[in-house]
């Protein structure tokens, strides 16, 4: 398990990105994938910072909290995020069909 700076732990987080959307919303679970739409290009990194902010925001957490382990030019991430932030997202049993 890792932790944070103030000994916080972390967890692995797995997103399916969609960019360029209508507005940032998390979508739902797909599985074991969170999916969330931003309205951010994929362009320079626009979309991976949209996702960080949006997250942080959501998750009541702060931003450098939150990193992108894997998939920093891709649709599928693995974020590090708080672990006392995943209880602001939906719960899992609310599946996307």
């Amino acid at each position: 398990m890792l932790f944070s700076r103030k000994n916080t732990p972390l967890v692995e987080l797995n997103i399916r990105l969609t960019p360029r959307a209508k507005k940032n919303q998390i979508l739902g679970w797909c599985g074991d994938v969170l999916r969330v739409s931003v309205m951010a290009p994929p362009v320079q990194g626009k979309a991976n910072s949209a996702l960080i902010f949006f997250l942080a925001e959501v998750m009541e957490c702060k931003v450098a909290e939150i990193a992108i382990i894997r998939g920093h030019h891709s649709r599928d991430k693995t974020l590090s995020v708080p672990e006392d932030g995943l209880q602001h997202l939906p719960p899992r049993a609310q599946t996307m069909l």
